[in-house]
């Protein structure tokens, strides 16, 4: 006999034996052996029984599910073997229990195969015929259920699997159309740009289509991204110091030839409360605003947009009240508004858009503490979306110490000579315009290796490396150069936008990257800022250990 009260060891099943395994949860020793006795009248050697003698090793024994069937006396001292149903059933469990009771009442009965009891058996009415046939059907009971359960999850499975790949396909073909959209104009526009029988002014025209159209490809490229970062928890917050005004002023300035070309006034009020200095992530509300008022701009043909500021110093949050005179928003669409992929009725042929601007919007506020709500919106008079979000007040002006540097670097940025590593000759030349006029002297290598060989026999005073080239990497060419001394400024130029790309472009070595596609202002920016004091003072350095 096997016995377990929750102190003493015992044997466990047999590894591989052919036995029902009962458990007999009974606090009466005489008890459990009369229902063993019965099970080996059943057929000797068929069941392998465990007694549990009180209610609190029952619950240990009976949570590790590794018995076939468990056989439960109603009366187990302070406990009863409801009790016992009912604390198991918070832990899924599945294996069938049988109450026994020496009791002739209709309600326990009832109240057993209500806590999960595959059966209810009387004492005094039990034998080994009895008790064989409910253990079978308990058993048969079980292994149905588990295949019912088995086939309904299948079948939810399979349902989810097709769901998602409906999903894939119809966000594969949605984006294949707003990708080749941009890419169609690009394409087109550079063919007629080509030809020379258009006039200046139609080719400057061509040109600002094409730019347009790239800054939109470009857009939906990061959107993805972000979003993908987001939904896999790789998303990090960036806190820095800066102004609201100058943010919204900025997303103002970039959107407004898009609303001039509308028709449309864009104003900002913003309450004189707000402070100068907060402390927050800049660029993911200047991407959240650009958005919000681009979206506002998108789905107005006339009219205006309205931004209000409005702080909340009690709380230190504020509120960006976006109000446009557009087309407002059925009921039945207010619902889609963030879901990715998502576009309101009929939006999508006559406005275009890939649907990720506001729930990409909204989980970005979201990281950071705050949220984006449809505050009203009215069909034919426009909508009002509210941005809460919240900061850490501080004093002061915006960065003007790094601002003060910034200008003094640009101020000395004249004979620059940099080396530009970058496989693509496209690339090259596309640098080489980008510089021509700033005063910067551009030498170019190939690849890797040619970069170092060249920043060993030339003198410049930073590199510009590209990650990806032949023969040798941007990262094992820079490696090489820090590991023999070099400390000139070498700039990663990437195509890489994820934080830990950068991250690791900074370990490997370089003291700035810059990402493609290329901004001519922020390479030439980048360039400019070596300048600084400390780039000084490692180029001097670097010219010296260059010459011993």
């Amino acid at each position: 006999m096997k016995h377990f009260d929750g102190s003493e060891s015992r044997t466990r099943w047999r590894a591989g034996d052919k036995h029902i395994n009962v458990v007999i949860v009974d606090d009466d020793s005489e008890d459990f052996l009369i229902t063993k006795e019965l099970l080996s009248d059943v057929e000797p050697g068929l069941y392998e029984t465990l007694w549990v003698s009180d209610f609190f090793s029952a619950v240990t024994e009976i949570k590790k599910q590794e018995a076939d069937v468990y056989l439960i006396d109603f009366n187990l001292g302070e406990k009863t073997g409801l009790d016992l149903l009912k604390e198991l059933r918070s832990f899924n469990f599945s294996r069938p229990m049988i109450l026994l009771t020496g009791l002739s009442d209709r309600d326990i009965d009832l109240a057993a195969m209500e806590e999960g009891a595959a059966d209810f058996l009387k004492k005094n009415q039990l034998s080994a015929e009895i008790l064989e046939r409910s253990i079978r059907y308990s058993l048969k009971g079980a292994d149905d259920l588990a295949r019912i359960k088995g086939a309904e999850k299948s079948k939810v499975e399979k349902e989810v699997a097709e769901a998602a790949n409906l999903a894939k396909s119809r966000f594969l073909a949605h984006m294949s159309h707003e990708i080749r959209t941009p890419l169609t104009a690009m394409l087109g526009f550079t063919e007629l740009a080509s030809d020379l029988s258009h006039s200046s002014d139609e080719k400057a025209q061509f040109l600002e289509i094409i730019k347009s159209s790239g800054e939109h490809l470009l857009r939906i490229i990061n959107d993805i991204l972000d979003l993908s970062k987001v939904e896999d928890g790789n998303f990090e917050i960036e806190s820095s110091e800066f102004n609201v005004r100058e943010i919204m002023s900025d997303v103002m300035a970039l959107l407004d030839q898009a609303a001039k070309i509308k028709g449309l006034k864009i104003s900002l009020k913003v309450d004189e409360n707000l402070p100068n200095k907060i402390r927050s992530d800049s660029r993911l509300i200047r991407q959240i605003l650009l958005n919000m008022v681009g979206n506002a701009v998108k789905f107005t043909t006339r009219g205006e947009i309205t931004i209000g500021i409005e702080s909340n110093l009690p709380t230190a949050s504020f509120t960006i009240s976006i109000s446009d005179t557009g087309l407002g928003i059925k009921p039945d669409d207010q619902a889609k508004l963030f879901q990715p992929f998502s576009q309101l009725t009929g939006s999508s042929r006559h406005f275009g858009g890939t649907g990720l601007g506001l729930d990409l919007s909204r989980k970005l506020a979201r990281l950071l503490e705050g949220d984006i709500l449809l505050a009203q919106s009215t069909l034919g008079a426009g909508s009002t979306f509210h941005l809460n979000l919240p900061f850490q007040p501080l004093s002061g002006s915006v960065d003007s110490d790094r601002k003060t540097a910034i200008s003094s670097a640009r101020q000395s940025s004249a004979n620059l000579k940099i080396l530009v590593a970058d496989d693509s000759a496209d690339n090259q030349l596309l640098i080489k315009y980008f510089l021509k006029g700033t005063g910067i002297e551009a030498t170019f290598a190939d690849n890797g290796a040619e970069a170092v060989s060249k920043a060993y026999t030339e003198e410049f005073d930073a590199i510009l490396m590209d990650i990806q080239t032949p023969i040798m990497d941007g990262y094992e060419a820079t490696s090489l150069l820090r590991k023999n001394g070099y400390l000139k400024p070498i700039i990663a130029l990437t195509a890489h936008t994820f934080k830990e790309e950068q991250e690791k472009a900074l370990l490997r070595g370089f003291t700035d990257f810059v990402s493609k596609p290329i901004s001519r202002e922020r390479l030439i920016q980048a360039l400019r800022e070596i300048r600084s004091p400390l780039a000084e003072q490692n180029s001097t350095e670097g010219h010296h250990d260059s010459a011993n």
